[in-house]
């Protein structure tokens, strides 16, 4: 790539870190795409980017393996640092035959804990010295910020060994109080599975798993880590509370197996954050959660099977920490944080919202 035009990606990631965009996006027809506060907005005093500016980008960025990977995949994700002391998570993929590039700029900033807009409740379970802490939600909801402030508090205030397992390691993190490790899976170890069987062999205090769980021996090795007597903290891609364990569960097609799994979960869970980010009145995104802490009335219907009640065990659990997404929403619209109708769109039953009667925290 030219130097002008080196010059052109280096300013547009310099403006999308300045304007604290998530995204830059280049897609083959039409002009650069930032998307800031979840909102995909073009770039219109750019060129239309053409496949000779994406040819040129992905030579730029990509050794020779990473563009043999791509032309054999069609698909790479990588980390680097292209803009002084910021590293940017790249995705390439094709589309139309086409390569659309993605560089997603990565935090390196995150709240202390203490100012995590999580409850006291959930964020005391950092202090147990064993159990599983699940934290959860779709792309893009903040979930990676959440994990750092909660390993940070561990690293700064105990005198752990922490190794965290990770898809890719985004953000590089120093030992402070405690010792800490990062295996990246496909570099340091070929997979999750290898990863966690080598930890037979270790001695540690935290295992976290930032790398989604996608079968059973995966589960079954980190209930086992858990029930060692070591502190679990997992990161999840699911839409709830409920769908977090529905995907657990969903990985055991033998009965007998899987009554067993809901037994075991139902003792290790500490508890499971889901959350979103959502845009606020004035600007900016706030963060919105559902939020289960096990106790016993939840551990005996996680033991059951019966995930479809756990929202109305979520429901009743206020004066122990709990609340679902929407009594959360209710929350925020009643505080002139979110607009009713953004919390409409993020609501689980937008039709209970909008019947919601006198009485009830909010009258949409």
């Amino acid at each position: 790539m030219n130097s002008s035009k080196t010059l052109i990606l280096n300013n547009l990631l310099k403006k999308t870190l300045e304007k604290k965009a998530s995204v830059l996006l280049f897609v083959v027809g039409i002009q650069p795409i930032m998307k800031l506060e979840g909102e995909c907005l073009l770039i219109k005093d750019e060129e239309i980017v053409n496949q000779e500016y994406s040819r040129d980008i992905i030579k730029s960025i990509l050794s020779t393996e990473e563009q043999e990977i791509l032309e054999r995949e069609r698909n790479i994700t990588i980390i680097k640092e292209i803009v002084k002391d910021y590293r940017f998570r790249i995705n390439i993929y094709y589309q139309k035959n086409v390569p659309t590039i993605s560089f997603q700029t990565i935090n390196n900033e995150y709240p202390p804990l203490e100012k995590l807009r999580i409850n006291k409740q959930f964020k005391d379970l950092v202090n147990r010295n064993s159990g599983i802490i699940i934290i959860s939600g779709p792309y893009a909801s903040g979930k990676t910020t959440t994990l750092l402030s909660f390993i940070s508090e561990i690293n700064n205030t105990k005198n752990k060994h922490i190794i965290i397992l990770e898809e890719l390691t985004e953000n590089i993190l120093s030992s402070n109080n405690s010792i800490v490790e990062q295996i990246e899976i496909g570099k340091d170890a070929k997979s999750l599975q290898d990863a966690l069987d080598a930890l037979n062999y270790k001695t540690y205090d935290v295992l976290v798993v930032s790398k989604s769980i996608r079968d059973k021996n995966e589960l079954k090795e980190i209930l086992n880590i858990s029930s060692s007597g070591k502190l679990v903290l997992i990161m999840e891609h699911t839409s709830s509370v409920e769908g977090t364990l529905d995907q657990f569960l969903s990985f055991f097609s033998n009965e007998n197996e899987k009554k067993y799994m809901q037994s075991v979960l139902s003792r290790e869970l500490l508890g499971i954050v889901n959350q979103r980010l959502i845009k606020k009145i004035g600007g900016g995104r706030t963060l919105a959660t559902e939020i289960l802490i096990n106790n016993k009335t939840s551990r005996a219907t996680i033991d059951e099977g019966n995930i479809a009640q756990i929202r109305n065990v979520i429901k009743i659990g206020e004066v122990e920490g709990m609340h679902t997404l929407d009594q959360n929403l209710q929350e925020l619209v009643k505080n002139n944080e979110i607009l009713p109708e953004v919390a409409i769109d993020f609501a689980h039953n937008a039709n209970k919202f909008s019947n919601t009667e006198e009485n009830d925290l909010i009258k949409w």
